[in-house]
């Protein structure tokens, strides 16, 4: 799996709490997405997403004409992530709008230190939304 806009899609129902870093450089993301940790490893409560090199983060409000970079303002927004797709940059679509990324590379791991591939992740994925649609969750 690249690290591209494939990432985002398998992370969908996530929800972005925290960013921090700089720009340009890295940022790291904190993604809670409950169902997917569980799948990975039961108790976990999120995903760190590390940004190599990022070179743009900013979010555009539907209902907004500003663009937002500030990641104290974007953390009190808690986005959450519906889908993605690439055009210049990778286009994050949440519930309330447009996150713009642009960056080299990505890379994961669980809130306890585990590294994962994105592999990893989109099999976690893939399973849970497998048994969910075979009746196999309680």
């Amino acid at each position: 799996m690249q690290t591209g806009v494939e990432i985002w899609n398998t992370l969908h129902d996530g929800t972005i709490v925290a960013i921090s870093g700089k720009l340009p450089g890295d940022v790291l993301l904190k993604i809670e997405i409950q169902y997917l940790c569980d799948t990975l490893c039961p108790g976990s409560s999120f995903i760190w997403i590390y940004l190599h090199d990022c070179q743009k983060l900013e979010y555009l409000e539907f209902e907004g004409t500003q663009v937002i970079k500030d990641f104290e303002l974007l953390n009190k927004m808690e986005l959450e992530i519906l889908s993605a797709t690439q055009e210049n940059d990778i286009q994050v679509c949440c519930v309330s709008g447009i996150l713009k990324l642009q960056y080299a590379s990505a890379s994961c791991k669980l809130d306890n230190g585990t590294q994962l591939s994105f592999k990893a992740i989109a099999e976690a994925a893939n399973k849970y939304w497998s048994d969910w649609t075979d009746g196999h969750l309680s």
